[in-house]
């Protein structure tokens, strides 16, 4: 699937890349986003401003506030 993503304290690095598709753990839900938006706080991580990727990761997935189904 399609992403907008971000290297964390690197000013205007974001751009849509291929990510893969996450899968449940046990005691998770899976949600299939339908709409996501990108607010202040994604756009200051865009600046360069703050924000860290997952560990292990160098890239950050932006656009935390969405409507999705649960799986």
């Amino acid at each position: 699937m399609q992403a907008l993503v971000t290297t964390p304290g690197e000013a205007e690095s974001t751009r849509v890349a291929d990510v893969a598709e996450a899968q449940a753990r046990p005691g998770e839900l899976l949600l299939r986003p339908w709409r996501v938006g990108v607010c202040g706080t994604d756009r200051e991580i865009h600046e360069g401003q703050f924000g860290a990727a997952p560990d292990g990761e160098e890239e950050l997935v932006l656009g935390h506030e969405l409507l999705a189904r649960v799986e």
